[in-house]
């Protein structure tokens, strides 16, 4: 809510985003902002330092120009607008990942500086970084994959086409998080409702019946997961008999 306020409010031309626990590197304000203003882009990307702690230890590792977190990224604030790229309502956590989803693909005027800006740091209390898988797939993952499915829409109404590489990750993910949650005895009512209400998409007749959009998934798709040396889970429905099951209109 604070951060759709500034949205809303704000005269800057360009706008960042920071959790109060992270951090800033040097000069980092100025070089995204010299490339966003030089070049006029919609949104720049770049690299940022992760701090995660394991046992006793203390690891920090470089996240290369992603795009689910808000970390080292800036905007310029009339393209937010004229697209109308908000916040979804109600999400608490993982809203960058519904905001950067619609954000990076409705433009093509975007760019990527190679440089590490941000410091991602170790927060023992956050509601992203908690010790339990369970409450991590339950909380932190499912509106995740809730961001990449509202996404989709939102980019086709914005856009009025779909990126069919996005539908095939979003599959992926939606798939992963329900067998996950399967093994974890999570409620799977809400994951099959996301899933099924992507079947009542005018796009979703074409991406099924393409042979070539399968081809990211077929190369892609994994039969098991394994959570940091605790579990190894193997998936016991494959992909295709999963998504047929709850695709039935398309059977």
């Amino acid at each position: 809510m604070a951060r759709q306020h500034i949205l809303d409010t704000t005269e800057a031309d360009y706008i960042m985003f920071m959790d109060a626990d992270d951090m800033l590197m040097p000069r980092a304000v100025e070089l995204l902002y010299i490339q966003a203003k030089i070049q006029n882009l919609d949104i720049v990307r770049s690299s940022f330092v992760r701090e995660e702690r394991k046992g006793g230890d203390r690891y920090i590792t470089k996240d290369v120009n992603t795009i689910t977190w808000f970390h080292g990224k800036i905007y310029r604030v009339g393209y937010l607008k004229e697209k109308n790229i908000r916040f979804l309502p109600g999400l608490r956590t993982d809203e960058d990942a519904y905001f950067n989803f619609i954000a990076w693909n409705s433009t093509k005027n975007r760019g990527e500086l190679n440089e590490m800006t941000y410091i991602w740091r170790d927060n023992p209390n956050s509601v992203t970084r908690c010790n339990s898988v369970r409450e991590y797939f339950s909380n932190t993952y499912n509106n995740y994959i809730r961001s990449q499915v509202e996404g989709l829409k939102k980019l086709f109404e914005l856009n009025k086409d779909i990126n069919y590489s996005l539908v095939s990750q979003t599959l992926m993910n939606l798939y992963y998080y329900y067998m996950n949650a399967k093994f974890l005895n999570l409620p799977l009512d809400e994951t099959e409702a996301m899933f099924m209400s992507l079947a009542d998409e005018p796009w979703m007749p074409t991406f099924l019946n393409t042979p070539q959009n399968w081809m990211e998934i077929v190369q892609n798709v994994k039969a098991g997961a394994i959570y940091e040396g605790q579990y190894v889970v193997f998936y016991n429905e494959t992909f295709y008999n999963w998504a047929m099951r709850l695709f039935k209109k398309y059977e």
